[in-house]
């Protein structure tokens, strides 16, 4: 009989790493099942930023294998009367406030989304992300099945938040580098096409950041296989003063070159 895979549960919130709520999550899963990959994706979101929480929780589905339990919080609305989610999206798991976390992993992976309704017998007000989302995600590494925790929802709460689908798009998100991502995927950007924004030109698709000199402005297809603006050894959000929501276009060059002339 094959041996069972450990199961692997991440931890991506606004918590930052001063304090020891991290760890009190770790602790959590661990006193549903010891046998668990613990693994932080970030905590370093900006707090309360729930759009920058979702691109974030979108990559880390992208990347991780099939059967992985993503815990994401960013969580604004503690306490309050919104639900918690447990979603099954790109064949992983995501435990999440319904606050529109969800958003960009399931924009570009789909699901189908559940209310999560397990509750301990006591619990902080506060801190769901511990005393709830935590020991759920436990037991489903342990092997609990998802139904005896959940009931069937309609769907999540979604940020207006979407892939373009022409021509034009917007900046939806900056690393830390201040390369902008746009919601513009590569598959919308032709090999002839020019990108502008704002009052900027930025020419033609780059391959690669070190195809134009130091301290220029580019645009290329980034690793997550969106469009992105960027500075060469730079800051495009801070050269170029960009903004999230910046509108971004995709000029088509209409000459059509003919063999032979």
């Amino acid at each position: 009989m094959p041996r069972r895979r450990t199961p692997i549960v991440t931890f991506l919130t606004d918590f930052g790493t001063q304090d020891a709520y991290v760890a009190a999550m770790k602790a959590a899963v661990l006193r549903q099942t010891r046998d668990v990959h613990l693994i932080d994706i970030t905590h370093e979101i900006s707090a309360q930023d729930v759009l920058g929480g979702s691109i974030a929780l979108e990559r880390a589905v992208a990347s991780f294998p099939p059967g992985t339990i993503h815990v994401a919080v960013v969580d604004p609305g503690v306490g309050t009367n919104r639900r918690l989610l447990a979603v099954s999206t790109n064949s992983q798991q995501v435990l999440c406030p319904d606050n529109g976390l969800i958003t960009w992993a399931w924009r570009r992976f789909g699901g189908t989304a559940r209310e999560l309704t397990w509750r301990p017998d006591s619990y902080s007000r506060t801190f769901h992300g511990r005393d709830i989302l935590a020991p759920a995600a436990g037991m489903l590494a342990a092997g609990k099945s998802l139904a005896t925790l959940t009931r069937t929802l309609s769907g999540p709460l979604l940020l207006d938040l979407f892939m373009a689908r022409g021509e034009e798009g917007a900046i939806i998100h900056f690393d830390r580098f201040g390369n902008a991502t746009t919601n513009i995927p590569a598959g919308h950007v032709p090999p002839n096409a020019s990108i502008c924004l704002r009052k900027h030109n930025l020419g033609r698709l780059q391959r690669t950041y070190g195809e134009v000199s130091v301290g220029e402005p580019l645009a290329l297809i980034g690793s997550s296989d969106l469009l992105e603006i960027a500075v060469r050894n730079g800051s495009a959000r801070r050269e170029l003063k960009l903004s999230l929501g910046d509108k971004v276009w995709v000029r088509r060059d209409k000459r059509v070159k003919t063999d032979g002339v």
